[in-house]
């Protein structure tokens, strides 16, 4: 269920590496939203953290292009993922 954004994520990685800003970011969402899945969340934490680093690489590259203020967001909507998952039962 989470294989597209996992790979989403290693293709961003290439994208960057590569110098392609914008194909990165592209493939860093893409990540992000294949790593959740749609109207239940019940993911295991390596999946979770998977999605996290997902988000932590897009924040970065979104402050190293001049928009700190989107980067705020993905890193504000990170730490509430995480707060979400590890507060319920068996998190």
């Amino acid at each position: 269920a989470y294989l597209a954004g996992s790979v989403a994520l290693k293709i961003g990685l290439i994208r960057q590496q590569a110098g392609d800003v914008a194909g990165a970011e592209r493939a860093y969402r893409d990540a992000v939203a294949g790593l959740t899945p749609a109207g239940r969340d019940d993911r295991p934490p390596p999946v979770v953290g998977e999605q996290a680093f997902a988000r932590y690489l897009l924040a970065g590259l979104l402050a190293d292009t001049g928009r700190p203020a989107d980067a705020r967001r993905v890193v504000d909507e990170t730490m509430a993922d995480l707060r979400r998952v590890f507060d319920r039962p068996g998190g």
